[in-house]
């Protein structure tokens, strides 16, 4: 483990090479194997303008990644019986009713979570600038409701965030409980998770990154941070 601690010391000079490149203020890096640490190393910073360093426990917005999260709770409620991948999502959430009549009899869990369903996608229409959420909680299910079937994308690999709209309704509608209170109760706290959340940190939170966009000539830009997961609104897509 020495020898592998040491040799993935080396990429340093690397990694730091590739942040200036790519503008990324800071990270946080750790590697394990077989369920046991093995490396960690800080680069960079979390606040720019204050000079504030990244340190082991900051705590980044991940967005995306947490789609792996919300598929290993629907994996949880199918270990437990209560629900199947193979499950219709129109049987999973009655709120499940699109407009398109093959999307609502045909598309199962399964398809949602592993972008396969070949639903339309306007993720665009529902974060906007700043991290800002431009739809109320109340309407994430008519906002998938009202997507389409895309013949070309069905059965096969088509990125959605749009869809994950159903996967938290369903989620909800099976367990009883919302996604990110799940997470948060049941996987969070039992791991030790405890700054860990589905949703921006409360604002008493302390060591948390500032988010930043890289310019054209890679020159770091402050940007609001994300807002997903307040208020249910995309958490199982992006609340992370």
């Amino acid at each position: 483990m020495d020898e592998l601690s040491r040799r993935l010391g080396d990429f340093g000079p690397a990694i730091q090479e590739l942040m200036k490149l790519g503008g990324t203020p800071g990270l946080s890096l750790s590697v394990a194997t077989k369920n046991q640490p093995v490396y960690h190393a800080n680069y960079g910073f979390r606040d720019l303008q204050n000079g504030h360093l990244v340190t082991e426990q900051t705590i980044f917005p991940v967005c995306s990644l947490a789609k792996g999260v919300s598929a290993a709770a629907m994996g949880i409620l199918v270990d437990a019986g209560i629900a199947s991948w193979e499950m219709l999502v129109k049987d999973a959430t009655p709120s499940f009713h699109p407009n398109d009549t093959y999307l609502y009899n045909n598309i199962t869990l399964a398809d949602l979570y592993s972008h396969r369903s070949g639903m339309s996608s306007c993720g665009n229409l529902v974060g906007g600038c700043e991290g800002n959420i431009l739809i109320g909680k109340d309407d994430c299910m008519r906002v998938v409701n009202h997507q389409t079937l895309v013949p070309a994308h069905l059965g096969s690999f088509a990125y959605n965030s749009t869809a994950y709209g159903a996967c938290d309704e369903s989620f909800r509608s099976l367990s009883g409980t919302s996604l990110g209170g799940f997470l948060q109760q049941q996987v969070f706290v039992e791991l030790g998770l405890r700054r860990t959340f589905m949703k921006p940190p409360p604002s008493n939170t302390d060591n948390v990154t500032k988010s930043y966009n890289a310019l054209d000539d890679g020159t770091t830009w402050c940007i609001p941070g994300p807002k997903l997961g307040e208020d249910g609104i995309g958490c199982g897509s992006g609340g992370l």
